[in-house]
C-alpha cells in the first residue's frame, strides 16, 4: 500500500471519528479537521459527491451540520439540529468564484422555509412558515469563503438539506471545484476577516 493511500485512509478515519463529536471548541482541532477533509478530496475519496456535466466537482464533508450543532428534540415530531445557526465554509483554490457562488446561495437560502421549500419573492411575503432572519456577508477567511444564516439556533432537517443543495448548485453553476464543510462549534473565523465584494 502506498504512503499516499495510507494517508487517505487515516484522514478518512479521523473525519468519521470527528463527526461523532459535535462539541469541538478549539481552533487546533478545526485546522486538523479541515486538513483531513482537504486530504480526502485530494485523494479522490469524497463521502458525498454531486455531479456537474458528468464530472464530480463539489464534495460535501460528512456530518456538516452535526459538527456545529446538536441533534435533538424540541418536540416529539422535531427533526433537525439545535445550536448555532448554519455556517458554510468553502475550501477551494477558486476563491473569487466560490465567494460569488456562496453570496448567491445565501440570497436563495433566505427564501427557504422550515419545510425545505424555496419560495418565490411573493410567496415569501405571505408565508406563515419560518424562514431565516438574516444572512451574513461572505467572509474571506484563510481557509476559504465562509457565510452563515441566522435560524435562531434551530435548523429543521428539511431546511438544512435544501440549503446545502442550494450551496452545491451555485458552486457547480460557477464551475467551482470545492469541498463544502463547516467550522466546528466554538470556532471563530469571522473576527477581523475581510468581506467579499462583487467586482465592479
Amino acid at each position: 500500500m502506498s504512503s499516499r493511500m495510507k494517508e487517505c485512509r487515516a484522514a478518512k478515519a479521523i473525519v468519521l471519528a470527528t463527526n461523532r463529536k459535535t462539541r469541538i471548541a478549539t481552533v487546533e482541532t478545526m485546522l486538523a479537521l479541515l486538513a483531513c477533509a482537504a486530504l480526502l478530496a485530494a485523494c479522490g475519496a469524497p463521502i458525498n459527491t454531486t455531479q456537474g456535466d458528468g464530472i464530480a466537482n463539489v464534495t460535501v464533508a460528512p456530518g456538516i451540520f452535526d459538527r456545529q450543532t446538536e441533534e435533538g428534540s424540541i418536540s416529539p415530531d422535531w427533526d433537525g439540529w439545535e445550536g448555532p445557526s448554519p455556517f458554510f465554509l468553502i475550501i477551494t483554490d477558486q476563491t473569487d468564484k466560490a465567494a460569488e457562488a456562496l453570496h448567491i446561495a445565501m440570497e436563495r437560502c433566505m427564501h427557504i422555509d422550515s419545510k425545505g421549500n424555496e419560495l418565490t419573492d411573493s410567496a415569501l411575503e405571505t408565508t406563515n412558515e419560518y424562514t431565516p432572519n438574516y444572512s451574513s456577508p461572505v467572509y474571506l477567511t484563510s481557509h476559504g469563503p465562509l457565510a452563515y444564516l441566522d435560524t435562531k439556533g434551530e435548523l429543521p432537517r428539511a431546511m438544512g438539506e435544501t440549503m446545502l443543495r442550494v450551496v452545491v448548485d451555485e458552486l457547480e453553476a460557477q464551475g467551482v471545484t470545492a469541498l463544502v464543510t463547516s467550522p466546528p462549534l466554538g470556532a471563530d473565523l469571522i473576527d477581523g476577516t475581510p468581506e467579499w465584494e462583487p467586482a465592479r
